[in-house]
């Protein structure tokens, strides 16, 4: 019997370590888009959505965690004590408790409505750099865009006249660039720069909201959401008074191991959204899902059969 060397060890090690190596991902493909779409944006019929899930990557905050900023900010500008803003942050650690501290937050947050804005604003006006997924937007036709986001980074990607950018209170502007076929971008929530119209929570937003519009909307253009929440899609739709009939519109979301299916399944029974799925911490194949939307400069409504032809099956 031959003696056992340290190469043989190693090897023993190395065979262990494979019988456990992890299975490969077994996410859902986001696969490439659907002749219902590419038809929607090559005939400048579709709208985009984007939420706050868009502008992570630019190092822009989400909700849960500007509410925390703005616990810690309210704290360092001596309007709220020590033991309240330890009480807050427990709170929101707090499954349980999460209504709750929303609640709250909100109170306090409404007895310091500058500081609030400031704080808003100095978090939502950074100077951030564009993700891969905001360049690839360049040369896709939307018609126009609805956000919630309170910042610029669509503004700085999207090539929309000023005087179609426009508020929730200026839905008329929104009226009059459907009618004229002209690109408008419609943010709900406000702008920082002008903190009088900034609604922090997203309740607010919705109850303030252009109800009409957003259903005519709804009605004749075809959405598409881009990295938006099944929250914040089913929190707007609503408000838009939404059916199933009103589709087909489409959705990519951030891959959720838990129940993907009933969330695809809600979304296209209660709205009549087509939705897919992609690994939200890898942003290759939605960069190649968007570059198979462009249109080649001047030809922004090409023949939507053709274009379909383009895209890989």
């Amino acid at each position: 019997m031959q003696p056992i060397t340290g190469f043989d060890k190693l090897d023993r090690v190395l065979r262990i370590f494979a019988r456990k190596r992890p299975v490969e991902d077994d996410s859902p493909s986001i696969g490439t888009p659907s002749e219902g779409l590419v038809t929607a944006v090559r005939s400048g019929n579709c709208v985009l959505f984007a939420s706050e899930e868009l502008s992570k990557p630019c190092g822009m905050s989400l909700f849960g965690a500007f509410q925390l900023g703005l616990v810690d900010y309210l704290a360092d500008s001596r309007l709220i004590a020590v033991a309240d803003q330890q009480r807050l942050r427990q709170l929101q650690r707090s499954d349980e408790d999460t209504a709750l501290f929303d609640k709250l937050l909100k109170r306090v947050a409404g007895n310091f409505p500058s500081a609030t804005a400031e704080y808003a604003a100095k978090v939502y006006s950074r100077a951030g750099a564009l993700s891969l997924l905001h360049e690839s937007l360049r040369g896709i036709p939307f018609c126009g865009v609805v956000t919630p986001n309170l910042d610029n980074l669509l503004e700085r990607v999207l090539n929309i006249p000023e005087e179609f950018r426009v508020l929730s209170d200026s839905p008329e502007v929104v009226a009059a660039a459907m009618d004229a076929g002209q690109p408008f971008l419609l943010k709900l929530r406000g702008d920082v720069k002008k903190p009088e119209t900034v609604r922090i929570w997203p309740e607010d937003a919705v109850r303030a909201c252009p109800r009409l519009v957003l259903r005519a909307i709804v009605e004749t253009r075809t959405l598409f959401f881009l990295n938006t929440s099944t929250v914040q899609i089913d929190l707007w739709m609503t408000a838009a008074g939404a059916t199933p009939k009103m589709g087909p519109h489409y959705a990519i979301l951030p891959y959720q191991e838990k129940s993907p299916m009933h969330r695809k399944a809600v979304l296209r029974d209660k709205f009549g959204i087509i939705a897919s799925e992609y690994k939200f911490d890898y942003s290759g194949p939605l960069v190649e899902f968007l570059h198979l939307l462009h249109v080649p400069a001047g030809n922004n409504h090409a023949n939507a059969a053709d274009v379909s032809r383009q895209v890989p099956q």
